[in-house]
């Protein structure tokens, strides 16, 4: 497999002629033209660097046309490629010979099931496998943790609306102000408590409290009306001593992929999530021990809530015991992909089409 500067070289090096026949096979984008007008090597060099940040799909696929469509697994300095899940699912049709439509510039992929039935539709990270029901009750931490609660350890919590809510919600506060709801958590759930949105994600705007003052802050954040990450909706939790945690992704009540959130060289940042930490590992799990223990974790989860296609973030706490953390029904890879082979993906991609798909040549 070349890397991913040799195909940019092929590419800054090779005839215009040729460079107009590979972005052929790409959707019409104007930095496409740009790209077989160039003449130079420098004025390519130019075109795809813009193309990188302002198409990153399209940038992936013409690095991938030039590489043989191999996907490109090493990082280049200067041009970061962009190893996406939508490409790998991409390469797990090819492989497999499963019928595909791409539409690099949209992040759509169509999959076609069998013969004279319309096409599953993935978009980036987005999978067609999961109800709108189901998606939003993951979504909605508290009405999943009560669901769960008799099936898998989940922390113990609380959710409170915003005392300032619009004013049609405002029957419904049990509180009115931040004082009074941190009063009534730490009561009910002591101390230390995390605080997070109800609907959030990624960790964003979630904090491990210690005092009243802490929790009363955290609460502002969630409840600021000018933060795109707004919430009505405050989760607070009894604090989990993690020991572990990983990342389970499962289809149809199998798990498919782990890797541990790793960090154990990393150092802590504003964003809670461990991942988002500088130094953290995503790293890929292959313990059966490990293994075992998830898939028995999830399989209590899915007999009860069928998520069809999730990724769970699951803790192991210093005492051995096992806690849904969340349950992600638009699992990303992005970090993954950074530290692992794409190929790990391209297989669980691959495992996904067998249990679905009933392969035709494309």
């Amino acid at each position: 497999m070349k890397t991913t500067a040799s195909a940019v070289k092929t590419l800054c090096d090779m005839p215009k002629s040729h460079v107009q026949k590979l972005i052929l096979k790409l959707p019409q984008n104007t930095h496409l033209q740009q790209l077989g007008l160039a003449r130079s090597a420098a004025a390519r060099l130019q075109v795809l660097r813009t193309l990188r940040d302002v198409h990153p799909d399209i940038f992936s696929e013409v690095l991938w046309l030039a590489e043989g469509k191999n996907l490109p697994d090493q990082k280049d300095i200067d041009l970061v490629p962009l190893k996406s899940n939508i490409l790998c699912l991409v390469e797990a049709c090819r492989k497999l010979k499963v019928k595909y439509t791409i539409d690099s510039q949209r992040g759509i992929v169509a999959v076609y099931v069998k013969p004279k039935q319309p096409p599953l539709y993935f978009k980036r990270s987005r999978a067609p496998f999961n109800s709108a029901v189901v998606s939003e009750i993951c979504k909605d931490k508290d009405a999943l943790n009560s669901i769960l609660q008799d099936s898998v350890h989940t922390p113990k919590g609380e959710c409170y609306l915003d005392p300032d809510v619009e004013e049609r919600y405002q029957p419904y506060r049990m509180h009115l102000s931040l004082k009074a709801i941190a009063k009534d958590a730490m009561a009910k759930l002591g101390l230390p408590l995390i605080v997070k949105p109800n609907a959030g994600s990624e960790g964003r705007n979630v904090a491990k409290c210690t005092n009243s003052r802490e929790v009363i802050t955290a609460l502002a954040e969630i409840y600021n009306k000018d933060s795109a990450d707004y919430d009505s909706l405050a989760l607070l939790q009894e604090y989990v001593e993690i020991a572990h945690e990983y990342r389970a992704v499962a289809f149809m009540g199998t798990v498919l992929l782990v890797y541990e959130k790793d960090i154990s060289k990393a150092q802590h940042t504003d964003n809670f999530s461990p991942l988002h930490w500088q130094g953290a590992v995503a790293k890929h799990i292959t313990d059966k021990s490990i293994l075992a223990s998830l898939q028995e974790f999830t399989s209590n989860i899915y007999s009860k809530l069928a998520i069809e296609y999730c990724g769970y973030d699951i803790a192991i706490d210093k005492t051995g015991k096992m806690w849904l953390i969340e349950a992600n029904t638009v699992p990303m890879f992005t970090i993954f992909l950074e530290h692992n082979s794409a190929d790990l993906l391209i297989d669980m991609y691959e495992k996904i089409l067998h249990t679905l798909f009933t392969p035709t040549s494309r």
